[in-house]
């Protein structure tokens, strides 16, 4: 009888999968930058909890965005169903916003390119952030307050 009332409460409750990550996730991930921030995205599985300091993305229900605290910790994330962390998309994320575009640096073929020096501009106020894209060619996630244009380009030299 126990395993049956075991089993139901199973069943009625759902799955959920936690993950307590730290700056070291991000890095796990290929990134090697300090930006202050991260960007993670849950695949289409819905958070439950979030750590203090970061917020559900407006629209959505399975990305949030946060500072990196103290001791480099992210902090604990709970979500429904089974998920593992090679399944979730963690990256550096340039301010603590909503709105968000990055990109990809590839040869002609359509390769990856790591290690190239890039250069994003955020059209609408003129900041920009430099990088070096990660061993995929990525390049960090770079945020705004509101919708706005970003533009790459990649300097010989950036001073």
């Amino acid at each position: 009888m126990k395993k049956i009332i075991c089993l139901l409460v199973v069943l009625i409750s759902g799955c959920t999968s936690s993950f307590d990550l730290t700056k070291k996730d991000i890095e796990d991930k290929g990134f090697y930058v300090d930006t202050g921030y991260y960007r993670i995205d849950f695949n289409g599985h819905e958070i439950i909890k979030i750590p203090p300091g970061a917020h559900i993305v407006q629209g959505t229900k399975d990305q949030a965005v946060g500072a990196i605290g103290v001791n480099d910790k992210i902090g604990l994330f709970v979500v429904k169903g089974d998920i593992s962390l090679n399944d979730v998309v963690l990256l550096p994320q340039v301010n603590g916003y909503d709105y968000v575009e990055r990109f990809t640096v590839g040869d002609p073929d359509g390769n990856p390119l790591p290690l190239v020096r890039y250069l994003l501009t955020n059209e609408c106020d003129g900041k920009t952030y430099e990088g070096l894209s990660n061993k995929h060619g990525e390049t960090v996630a770079f945020s705004t307050e509101k919708p706005c244009e970003l533009s790459i380009s990649f300097p010989d030299s950036i001073n």
